[in-house]
This record gives C-alpha cells, sequence and structure tokens, in this order.
C-alpha cells in the first residue's frame, strides 16, 4: 500500500506545482489590492465578535463556536472576493 501512495503522490505532484505556480501571483495581485479593505474588513470582524460577548445566556462554548463561524465567513467572503 505504501508503495502505491508514493506512486500517486509522484504523479500528481507536478500538477500541483504546477497549479500553485498559476494560483501565486494572481493571489500576490489580490493581497496587494485588498490592502486597502484589512482595515475596514478587521474592524467589522472585531464588532462581530464583541456583539457576540453581548448576547444574554451565551456561555463560553456558543462564544467560540460564534467566533469559529465569524472566522469562516470571513474566510469565505475573502477567497471569494479572490475568485
Amino acid at each position: 500500500m505504501h508503495i502505491l501512495s508514493t506512486e500517486i503522490f509522484r504523479r500528481t505532484l507536478p500538477q500541483l506545482r504546477s497549479l500553485i505556480c498559476d494560483i501565486e501571483l494572481p493571489w500576490e495581485k489580490f493581497r496587494n489590492a485588498s490592502v486597502l479593505y484589512q482595515m475596514p474588513l478587521r474592524h467589522f470582524l472585531a464588532n462581530a465578535f464583541f456583539s457576540a460577548l453581548l448576547e444574554p445566556g451565551s456561555g463560553l462554548e456558543d462564544m467560540i463556536l460564534q467566533m469559529k463561524g465569524i472566522a469562516l465567513e470571513y474566510a469565505i467572503v475573502r477567497y471569494s472576493l479572490f475568485l
């Protein structure tokens, strides 16, 4: 089994390298262009985090779940803007 998985890895590695190289330059351009919007997005995230703390009856576990959801939303929005 180990030999088979190594062979699969060797066959797919060049394709992965090509994909990474194709995405790397556009991602750098996106990061440079999105610098202006980072602070407003971070303020939005901070506001969302702190407003989650103000909800009555929410325990620590609920706050952690809300923070995970907010972080996931941020990642999805950022990635969708990149695409």
